[in-house]
């Protein structure tokens, strides 16, 4: 028995040896759903077709001995990682996924894979991998409840993936205020600066690496006609306490930090301020 999945490919049914494997055909890939997407989502999705068909990786697959999870694991054989996909059994999917020398069209097929036996944790993992082409990562975004039944989930950590564009942040940042996306350092440098001086949201964007210490003043500057508010008194702290542990703050603006109303804030940034300090002299007496 052979079923279709959500690309129009035929495979053999899950829980059989072959399960998930495309099934032989005569013709190439259907690409008929991949009319309205980019050129390169088509190359991809192309690239992994011819890597699946090789002759040698599926024959190593058909062995018997073979240990799919360890081959997963350890092949750098893009054919081999093409072919091993297909195999949603054990942890063949999570290998595959997190596997280094996994391409990106293997990457692309299993992040795009709506099956309902496709573990999720398979499909982060391919869109968190450094070689995912930001093609893919589009194409998910781009899509809807109807299309993908993980589509609120993906969306949500796609603030964790490392190659996340600039608009997707935003738009994570700005409907769902997401902390994540707002430490992102993809996030484009214009929204950064205008948050980091709104006194109600520049808590969501103060551990951003980008910041220049100028900036971070701006926040504690914008935060700290809130300092004596009862309802909106933790923004400030938060904001403060965040200043304390950037990487980007100086030795002055720590200081500054002492006259700050609330302690926690104050010990931290003298603590800092210390390290900070020794660490400059440290520096200096290697020179």
């Amino acid at each position: 028995m052979k079923v279709i999945d959500s690309h129009g490919n035929s495979h053999h049914t899950a829980g059989t040896p072959e399960g998930g494997r495309f099934a032989p055909k005569a013709n190439s890939a259907p690409l008929s759903q991949l009319a309205a997407t980019s050129p390169r989502v088509t190359e991809l999705r192309e690239e992994y077709h011819q890597l699946w068909i090789s002759a040698d990786a599926q024959g190593m697959l058909s062995r018997p001995e073979v240990d799919r999870e360890a081959l997963a694991r350890t092949t750098t054989d893009p054919a081999l990682l093409a072919a091993l996909t297909g195999d949603l059994r054990g942890d063949v999917g999570h290998h595959v996924a997190t596997n280094p020398a996994t391409p990106a069209p293997v990457l692309h097929d299993i992040a795009t894979d709506r099956r309902w036996d496709r573990k999720y944790q398979d499909r982060f993992e391919a869109i968190s991998h450094p070689n995912i082409d930001v093609a893919t990562l589009e194409l998910l975004w781009s899509r809807t409840q109807k299309d993908d039944p993980y589509i609120d989930q993906i969306r949500e950590d796609m603030a964790r993936v490392p190659k996340a564009t600039g608009p997707m942040l935003a738009m994570l940042l700005r409907d769902r205020y997401s902390e994540e996306a707002g430490a992102h350092p993809n996030l484009p440098g214009p929204m950064l600066d205008a948050w980091v001086r709104d006194a109600e949201l520049a808590h969501l964007v103060i551990r951003n690496p980008k910041l220049t210490d100028e900036q971070l003043r701006s926040a504690l500057a914008a935060t700290s006609e809130h300092l004596l508010d009862d309802d909106d008194s933790s923004w400030p702290v938060i904001v403060a306490v965040g200043v304390t542990q950037h990487p980007n703050t100086t030795v002055s603006t720590l200081r500054d930090l002492d006259r700050h109303p609330d302690a926690h804030v104050r010990n931290l940034a003298l603590e800092r301020a210390r390290q900070v300090s020794a660490g400059s002299e440290a520096d200096h007496g290697d020179d």
